[in-house]
């Protein structure tokens, strides 16, 4: 953190003008930071003249269509990322391992190396793939290769014995953690930051956060009851269905977030929104600008 540069926005906000623009020139193109900077400078000035400008509420937010519609995306979203299932291989690793036939101790060693695939996966995903592939095609064929790694875990649940069960189902389980944890795992927080208004960034991100971490509780409470009760195998063929069905809410309702600055992406968003008054408030916060 020592290391760390202050932030464009709060330098430029600041009057410390030449600091924002040295800055954006260290991370982006020379020509794309000035345009950048321009951008930034343009929005900190009509939200400083604006009389809005200090009504970062939730009442605001529900008072302009499209950005309720963003909070509202933004939630299902990082609900999402704990329907994939991967706490519940996290959390009762160890016991489904047991029930497939391994003993207590190679369940918890074999959980414990789940970790080693979750941090593998999170640095092939920040290392390789998130600088060369768009959002939205690295959160698609994540939930295509983790719903398929379900009904695999389903089918191995329905038709192996013993050890060779209990072996695929770990190999499964913790490719499954690699793979979630170099797509979902860490872009979705990247995509949450990137989604909302800066204006309403911190309040939005609380609400969807909130939610992922109810959503994990429900997750988390449902899975011993649906397992005593349906089998592993059910249970994983739900969550597939699930994963495949977030593809289509990813296609059609959630934005492209890669290369575009958080100026472009408001004025893109708000202008998409088709309601009038939604239009005219955009109008007086100055998103339209």
């Amino acid at each position: 953190m020592w290391r760390a540069p202050e932030s464009p926005r709060w330098l430029i906000s600041k009057n410390r003008h030449d600091e924002a623009l040295h800055i954006l020139k260290q991370i982006r193109p020379a020509e794309r930071a000035q345009k950048e900077y321009d951008d930034i400078s343009t929005l900190i000035k009509i939200e400083a003249g604006n009389k809005y400008s200090a009504q970062s509420t939730f009442a605001t937010i529900v008072k302009t269509p499209w950005i309720l519609k963003i909070l509202l995306v933004g939630i299902t979203w990082a609900a999402l990322q704990q329907t994939t299932g991967v706490n519940v291989i996290m959390y009762y690793g160890t016991e489904i391992l047991s029930a497939a036939g391994f003993s207590e101790r190679t369940s918890l060693i074999c959980n414990v190396l789940n970790g080693v695939f979750s941090v593998g996966g999170m640095l092939i995903g920040v290392l390789f793939l998130v600088d060369r592939f768009k959002r939205k095609t690295i959160i698609i064929y994540g939930f295509a290769i983790m719903a398929t790694l379900h009904l695999i875990i389903a089918a191995v649940d329905y038709t192996l014995v013993g050890d060779l069960k209990a072996t695929a189902i770990w190999l499964l389980g913790a490719l499954f953690v690699g793979v979630m944890q170099g797509s979902m795992g860490f872009i979705t927080w990247v995509v949450l930051a990137e989604l909302f208004p800066l204006k309403f960034r911190g309040l939005s991100m609380g609400i969807s956060v909130f939610f992922m971490w109810i959503m994990n509780a429900v997750v988390s409470y449902l899975f011993p009851l649906l397992q005593a009760k349906l089998g592993l195998g059910p249970v994983f063929f739900i969550f597939a269905a699930i994963n495949y069905l977030a593809i289509l809410f990813v296609v059609f309702a959630l934005p492209e977030t890669s290369n575009k600055s958080l100026e472009q992406l408001e004025a893109e968003l708000s202008a998409n929104h088709e309601d009038k008054k939604s239009t005219r408030l955009t109008r007086e916060v100055g998103y339209d600008r």
